[in-house]
């Protein structure tokens, strides 16, 4: 069977629904982790797109999608890559092995010519390509931002890839500064 979802912050569904309509957002940020040590190396080594866009593969649905490199400093000087698409797409980067013992953190920059979610996951890079993490919604706004995914014990795999995705139609973003570190990592909740 399949489903569709989607992530509804609290603007989304007060706009959408008409619900809860006297309810704001918190003032204050409560962190879900805390980062005590970055392990190895980082496994994605073109994460800051100096020069080129190399080391990623990038799909849609259907119809055209584009992964360009992108030097128009929209994250800042150096360069990003600027991912293009009119229909739902993903992105994918291998990153070797993951261990279902450990921790993994995902930091990366972001801007999109609209606000919209996309997604970040880990996965099988080789078949059948199932999901080995959570998901992580991310709302990407027309500002940049920096974010971060932790990866908590994912299903142990030889050949990983992170993936972006994106359920949005006529959607273009710009990725930069992606980096990928086992981590030891504190919950604070």
């Amino acid at each position: 069977s399949a489903y569709n979802s989607k992530f509804y912050d609290l603007s989304l569904w007060q706009a959408n629904f008409k619900q809860d309509l006297a309810t704001v957002n918190s003032p204050v940020k409560i962190p879900t982790h805390k980062v005590n040590n970055l392990i190895g190396a980082n496994r994605f080594t073109n994460g800051k797109f100096d020069g080129n866009a190399n080391g990623l593969m990038f799909y849609a649905s259907s119809g055209s999608a584009t992964a360009t490199w992108d030097n128009s400093n929209k994250l800042g000087s150096g360069g990003s890559v600027k991912l293009t698409s009119a229909k739902p797409s993903f992105m994918i980067i291998n990153i070797g092995a993951v261990d279902a013992s450990k921790k993994y953190i995902l930091p990366f920059s972001a801007i999109a010519n609209k606000e919209a979610n996309i997604t970040a996951f880990l996965r099988q890079f080789n078949s059948p390509h199932a999901t080995i993490s959570p998901i992580s919604t991310i709302k990407v706004q027309n500002t940049a931002n920096t974010y971060e995914c932790l990866f908590s014990f994912p299903t142990t795999e030889a050949n990983t890839c992170i993936t972006f995705g994106s359920g949005n139609d006529d959607l273009a973003y710009w990725l930069d500064n992606i980096e990928f570190y086992e981590a030891d990592v504190a919950d604070t909740k």
